[in-house]
């Protein structure tokens, strides 16, 4: 009878063992499923913060090529007030030496 109990001891053993194998390889797959819906979420949440991200570089874009046009329009008058200062400049000069003679 002892080989018996001993077999029935070591049949129990391994039921016991695949048992808490089964359980853990439950508890991996539950653990992977909800790791899998966190990463989803989070790709959710990212996807929409690179969205408004990129819009806020769209529109910075669009108001840097508008505060550069409007560089280049000033920059432009600059320079036909300095030409037509110095024309003025110019003329006076003449003037000057047309009241000196």
């Amino acid at each position: 009878m002892e080989p018996l109990a001993e077999e029935n001891q070591k049949l129990k053993e391994a039921m016991n063992f695949s048992e808490r194998n089964t359980q853990r390889a439950w508890w991996e797959r539950d653990l992977a499923e909800s790791n899998a819906r966190d990463l989803e979420h989070q790709k959710g949440v990212l996807s929409k913060q690179l969205a408004a991200a990129k819009d806020q570089l769209r529109s910075k874009s669009e108001q840097l090529v508008t505060a550069s046009t409007q560089l280049k329009d000033a920059s432009e008058q600059l320079e036909q007030l300095h030409k037509i200062s110095k024309q003025k400049k110019g003329t006076c000069d003449r003037r000057k030496c047309f009241c000196i003679v």
